[in-house]
């Protein structure tokens, strides 16, 4: 981490999911988790967050993923569409 860089906490209060019958829940987290953590590192901290210190909702979209994908192939996703939301 940077010596400029302030640590960033994230905070999910509740993730919505529509059309997953069987999900591993423990893996799916971890997924998402680790993809959030380097998306952060490898692109930054979008500006959204450095305006605000809580964001009400984020709509994540419609996700186009393979009805047979793993749980941490839904994780990865998923964090991409929030990364990808919290950009202005």
């Amino acid at each position: 981490m940077n010596s400029n860089t302030a640590p960033l906490s994230l905070s999910i209060d509740r993730l919505i999911l529509h059309g997953f019958t069987t999900v591993d829940r423990d893996q799916l987290q971890l997924a998402l988790q680790q993809e959030l953590a380097r998306l952060f590192s490898e692109h930054g901290c979008p500006p959204t967050l450095s305006q605000t210190q809580q964001i009400g909702r984020l709509e994540g979209g419609h996700l186009q993923i393979a009805a047979d994908a793993s749980s941490s192939a839904i994780g990865q996703h998923i964090a991409q569409s929030i990364y990808q939301g919290l950009q202005p």
